[in-house]
């Protein structure tokens, strides 16, 4: 309306103002859908760290092992960890493919789970020896992320309490 006033934009460059603000509005609302190395457990002590002392939850076919820590400033992180046992594929390639699911249904769905001032090590264990469809991995992971988040908040409405 103030543009009018000044005379700088007809309709069609309006239009044009329009369309860049909603698509700029799109991009900060998107999520980052990337699964990168610092998401990932991949140091030997991390992941003795991770198995020595953690909580568990299983929702089919997935068993996860779970460990948070608090840290110092308001950003927290999640890393993950993917395992397939051999004894229950004997294969690679199912093995490998399980894991692709695993990580993919993570990655879409990380967005849910919110760290904040919390670092989360998270292990994702195939605990079932039949190969899954991947909406039956999506919603065990998304179970699992539920879980962690419910109990992160309640964690943190204990501390804000006491």
């Amino acid at each position: 309306m103030e543009y009018k006033k000044i005379g700088l934009i007809n309709e069609f460059n309006k239009h044009l103002l329009i369309r860049f603000f909603v698509k700029k509005v799109m991009v900060v609302e998107t999520h980052r859908y990337k699964l990168t190395k610092s998401e990932r457990i991949y140091k030997r002590d991390e992941i003795n760290a991770l198995f020595a002392n953690n909580e568990r939850q299983f929702a089919y076919p997935i068993l996860s092992c779970y460990n948070y820590s608090k840290t110092e400033s308001e950003i927290g992180s999640v890393k993950i960890l993917c395992s397939v046992s051999k004894k229950r594929f004997k294969h690679a390639v199912n093995r490998n493919r399980i894991k692709r699911l695993i990580k993919e249904a993570y990655r879409l769905n990380k967005h849910t789970l919110q760290p904040t001032g919390y670092n989360i090590n998270i292990a994702f264990i195939m605990a079932h020896n039949v190969m899954p469809k991947y909406k039956q991995v999506e919603m065990a992971v998304l179970q699992i992320l539920n879980k962690i988040n419910q109990q992160i908040k309640h964690i943190q409405n204990t501390n804000e309490q006491s």
